[in-house]
């Protein structure tokens, strides 16, 4: 029989009652995708955006890697907090293009960096940009115990459910496990998880100890946006 102390069942409780919060995902090949959807969420009233980067190397997909993509998002994004998550081989090329879009948090992939490399980065950037967020993101390959180095320096991990590249692809539940091992070993760490969401897996993702969803097909391909919003925000 499982042994739970008290703390632990406190935790467990605090999970189950709790909200995740959701944050719709940009994902588009072009600028003018990603200007549309943009357009779209501002008037709903949606202050965090998650956008997607990816070279075609690193990812398949080959998103926003034209040179006017951050001026776009700056003229488009004003007043909201965008997190871009960056898909590609060199993160550290692309770090500033985006932080003078306006661009408030970074998600790099701890398989680009080694961690003497990120840890050196991090504080570098820390430094020039002392607004910008840093975040690590965890390919659906890697073990959750590689990123926990990272994740104590950044204080910020994103699990990805999906292979990086283009939206609409099925959620890989070893995430889940991801998470819970990453809430035990880092309790205070921000976890995020992105990939194939669905109101049961947000639910799944809260109760292991995720604090953020991101979520993109499950929004953008619902014939009634905000109900699909509310489905998740509420699971």
């Amino acid at each position: 029989m499982r042994r739970f102390d008290l703390k632990s069942l406190l935790r467990f409780f605090r999970l189950r009652r709790r909200r995740i919060a959701v944050i719709p995902a940009v994902n588009c090949k072009d600028t003018p995708c990603v200007v549309e959807r943009l357009s779209t969420l501002r008037p709903l009233g949606f202050k965090y955006v998650h956008l997607d980067v990816a070279d075609g190397a690193f990812a398949p997909a080959s998103l926003l890697m034209e040179s006017g993509a951050p001026d776009a998002v700056k003229e488009h994004a004003k007043g909201m907090f965008i997190e871009v998550h960056l898909m590609v081989t060199k993160p550290l090329l692309e770090i500033d293009r985006w932080v003078a879009a306006g661009v408030r948090r970074v998600l790099i992939h701890v398989e680009t960096l080694g961690i003497r490399e990120f840890t050196d980065n991090f504080f570098a950037l820390k430094k020039k940009h002392p607004r910008l967020e840093i975040g690590v993101s965890i390919l659906p390959e890697t073990d959750a115990e590689e990123a926990v180095p990272y994740v104590a320096v950044c204080g910020f991990a994103q699990c990805l459910a999906v292979h990086p590249g283009y939206s609409g692809q099925t959620f890989i539940t070893g995430a889940i496990e991801k998470v819970e091992y990453l809430r035990r070993d880092l309790p205070a760490c921000v976890i995020e998880i992105d990939g194939g969401i669905t109101p049961e897996l947000a639910t799944r993702a809260r109760e292991a100890g995720a604090d953020i969803v991101v979520s993109g097909a499950y929004l953008w391909d619902a014939p009634d946006f905000m109900k699909a919003y509310a489905e998740l925000r509420h699971a």
